[in-house]
């Protein structure tokens, strides 16, 4: 490592461990492949149905705004 009381070096620390810490990490937890399912599209959620919800949507905001309008 570095001479005296400096502190290592970047390099130095990367060297340090790629020679010593990360051999073990892949002794006792090695990196396994995984395969990740994605979800299937649901054939119900038509456009015509995403219009709907986000019209609800929008009128729910309205009728929370209004009702703290009325109860202030």
């Amino acid at each position: 490592m570095g001479g005296g009381d400096d502190p290592p070096s970047v390099t130095e620390s990367v060297d340090l461990y790629s020679s010593s810490l990360s051999p073990l990490l892949d002794l006792h937890a090695p990196v396994q492949p995984r395969t990740v399912p994605f979800p299937r599209s649901a054939p119900r959620y038509t456009s015509e149905l995403r219009l709907l919800k986000r019209t609800g949507r929008v009128l729910e905001r309205r009728l929370r705004t209004q009702d703290r309008l009325v109860t202030n």
